[in-house]
């Protein structure tokens, strides 16, 4: 089975190597993944820790920050080079992985049975201390807490993430919104909801401080269109706000470390 990755990039040396690690299990588990990413010009190490893959292809774009308008555009348009070559499908950002022990049984009882979207659980990270990276445990593993996500803003899967995974050759088009929080395929949507594949939002929940910091970060980097049409307001939350969001958040936590 072959599966194309798609994915946006800007200063993720933190978390470079726990995504890298579970993207090579999905490559040990037999599965012919590729990686594609857009990088926004990153000023830290990522392109160079990316680029040491010959299964990871690098490629640009340049915006005057996060701009969510443009990386819609991106991610609407980018896996069509997908058709006819690929059996999969992935659009998500840098910090959002899927993880599963029977992905492929299940992405082929998908193909057998003419869906072309998946739907999964999704879970937000939520850890009390930031972790050191080990060869031997994935991130999850190490974070040990998360919540369930209510990610998909579509009111009728609004129990689900949001939509990563989908066959290339049955759909038109996306159209995606800003976040990829909604869409709309076309011509019609054959949804399967897996309970054997789970998706984690990894990057801002490793700790109560790191949350706040990657929010404070985030939130200076917003584009002028970002700003202009408040999106991604909650990175420029008071600290103290965003200090008593994180620790509702954990309150409704559980163990995602068996997963």
């Amino acid at each position: 089975m072959k599966i194309d990755w798609y994915t946006l990039c800007f200063n993720e040396e933190f978390i470079v190597p726990w995504v890298i690690q579970y993207w090579e299990k999905i490559r040990n588990d037999g599965i012919d993944l590729h990686v594609y990413i857009w990088d926004n010009y990153s000023t830290d190490s990522s392109v160079e820790m990316l680029s040491k893959y010959d299964w990871i292809t690098i490629n640009y774009f340049k915006t005057d920050g996060q701009n969510d308008p443009v990386q819609a555009q991106i991610k609407n348009t980018v896996w069509k080079n997908s058709r006819g070559k690929s059996d999969f499908a992935v659009v998500a950002d840098f910090d959002e992985i899927i993880w599963s022990n029977d992905l492929e049984s299940e992405l082929q009882y998908m193909k057998d049975n003419d869906y072309n979207v998946l739907g999964t659980a999704w879970y937000a990270f939520c850890g009390d201390e930031i972790p050191v990276y080990t060869e031997d445990k994935y991130l999850h593993q190490l974070v040990g807490k998360g919540y369930k996500q209510h990610i998909n803003h579509m009111s009728e899967y609004g129990h689900l993430g949001k939509f990563m995974i989908i066959d290339p050759d049955k759909i038109d088009d996306m159209h995606w919104s800003v976040g990829n929080h909604i869409c709309n395929p076309t011509p019609e949507i054959r949804l399967y909801i897996s309970s054997k594949i789970v998706a984690f939002h990894i990057n801002k929940g490793l700790s109560e401080d790191f949350f706040v910091n990657k929010r404070k970060t985030m939130g200076k980097n917003l584009s002028d269109v970002n700003k202009m049409y408040g999106m991604c307001f909650e990175y420029n939350y008071p600290e103290e706000q965003s200090r008593k969001e994180y620790r509702e958040y954990q309150k409704k936590s559980i163990d995602i470390s068996k997963f």
